[in-house]
């Protein structure tokens, strides 16, 4: 059957269309599970913890039939012993049902679409699949502004800046002096621009990335409004984009695939008449499948209700928690005090007022931070002043954080020395400053403390090893 392009797809007379005119040429499945079935299976949301994707293609498909060999074993001897899935587990294997329908029926409509070389090839073009990857550079960027110089004097002094500012990034370092320095909004991202193409970026900035070796960082580049400073962490080449007739078709496929799982998603009553007509030819899988998913969960429960006939002695418990001692730690804990710089016109739009009104508070938080480095007033007070956030009356103290807490606070208070100041950090509300008073260093746990993460432990090490005295038990059961 031959797919027509000229028809809309997915809309409910093209779906009975392919029902119409499918010749049945025998199941899709024999009498054991074929490596179709198995690739399939692989794939189910609910094995994901089988972690199936490490697994080598060579190892995989014999590895699936194993594990569903097991599970079926394991669960035969769940039912012996009287134990039965959950109301809330019945649910979560029905409501798989529901969407396994929509997937194998999806699959099977459009496992009957042929085309020719050329349809194949006007399709792929249509949808852009064909077009070759222009190269992409990642860059991080800092910009030195030198718009405000009036003359050649103050030229000297922009171009000086920018020599020094040069003299102090590094690769490690380079987001932060993007964030301390840099004149343009991607300053908020530490410089980053992202993987980018040049196509529309502009004359200058396009040269200077392509002069930069990938890995390094280029010296000040004068532009006519300032300096740019560019670090091309990576480049790819451009990619010609060719597929096989099989792999096009493969793509054709997928896609209208996608398209009538969102049909059949939206409308049930189109799903259950779709699926009487394909059920003869799917079932197999379909039984197959939701057999397993039982079996799988069946077998969890048979695991469990071994595992609470064994009960850790306090001997073994200790061993295990003075074999692990520096796993059973607290972290680090940090004494810090933050100070937050905003203005009345603080906004986060991408427009440049809002950004030239950013800028001003960033250079603010700036000069502060400069003026804690130097000692010239402390954090403290400056904070008392000038910040904004619920610690200002305790100028900035916000006692002892000991992660989680923020990601924000944890990253960069991890990355301080006691006695620093961070570099002006954007936020939704303002420019934050952080500063480092002390830390206090990583403390073991007592024994009675983490008990009960050391028992879990041991639990987690029984449970393999009760596994791996199933399977044993399970190999010599089919010999």
């Amino acid at each position: 059957m031959r797919y027509n392009q000229g028809r809309p797809w997915l809309i409910r007379f093209t779906v009975f269309f392919f029902l119409l005119t499918i010749f049945v040429t025998g199941y899709l499945f024999a009498d054991t599970l074929s490596s179709e079935s198995l690739l399939r299976l692989s794939q189910a949301v609910w094995l994901e913890e089988r972690e199936y994707f490490d697994i080598p293609e060579e190892q995989l498909l014999e590895t699936v039939l194993q594990d569903r060999k097991f599970d079926e074993w394991v669960a035969q001897k769940a039912r012996q012993a009287g134990l039965t899935l959950t109301s809330d587990e019945k649910k979560t294997i029905s409501s798989h049902g529901n969407s396994l329908k929509i997937s194998l029926t999806a699959e099977y409509l459009t496992g009957k679409i042929e085309m020719s070389s050329e349809e194949l090839q006007v399709f792929a073009e249509k949808k852009g699949w064909l077009k070759d990857r222009p190269e992409r550079f990642e860059v991080f960027y800092l910009f030195i502004d030198g718009t405000d110089a009036s003359g050649e004097e103050e030229e000297d002094y922009y171009a000086q800046k920018a020599r020094e500012i040069r003299e102090k990034i590094t690769k490690d370092n380079f987001r932060d002096m993007a964030r301390l320095w840099s004149d343009v909004p991607s300053a908020e991202r530490g410089g980053s621009l992202g993987l980018i193409c040049l196509e529309g970026r502009g004359p200058t900035f396009s040269q200077h990335v392509r002069q930069t070796e990938p890995g390094t960082i280029s010296p000040p580049l004068p532009t006519p409004s300032g300096w740019n400073i560019i670090y091309v962490r990576n480049h790819i080449p451009e990619e010609k984009r060719e597929f096989t007739d099989d792999e096009l078709l493969t793509m054709v496929r997928s896609f209208h695939a996608a398209s009538i799982r969102e049909k059949l998603r939206k409308e049930p009553d189109l799903l259950s008449e779709t699926w009487k007509e394909v059920e003869s030819d799917l079932k197999k899988y379909y039984r197959e499948e939701l057999s397993w998913y039982e079996d799988f969960l069946l077998a969890k429960h048979y695991f469990r209700s071994r595992m609470r006939q064994k009960e850790p002695c306090e001997e073994g418990l200790r061993e295990i928690y003075q074999d692990n001692k520096d796993s059973f730690q607290s972290l680090p804990s940090f004494k810090a005090r933050d100070m937050l710089l905003s203005s009345e016109k603080w906004s986060r739009e991408k427009t440049p007022s809002a950004w030239l009104d950013r800028r001003r508070v960033r250079n603010r938080a700036r000069e502060l931070r400069k003026r804690v480095l130097e000692e010239e007033k402390s954090f403290a007070e400056l904070a008392r002043r000038y910040s904004v956030s619920n610690s200002a009356a305790k100028g900035g103290d916000i006692g002892w954080i000991t992660p989680p807490s923020s990601a924000l606070y944890d990253r960069t208070l991890a990355d301080l020395k006691p006695g620093k100041v961070s570099v002006p950090l954007s936020t939704d509300n303002g420019y934050l400053l952080l500063y480092l008073e002390d830390i206090k260093p990583p403390k073991p746990f007592s024994f009675e403390e983490v008990k009960d993460r050391v028992k879990n432990s041991w639990y987690g090490r029984t449970r393999e090893q009760l596994r791996r005295k199933l399977r044993e038990e399970w190999k010599n059961h089919k010999k």
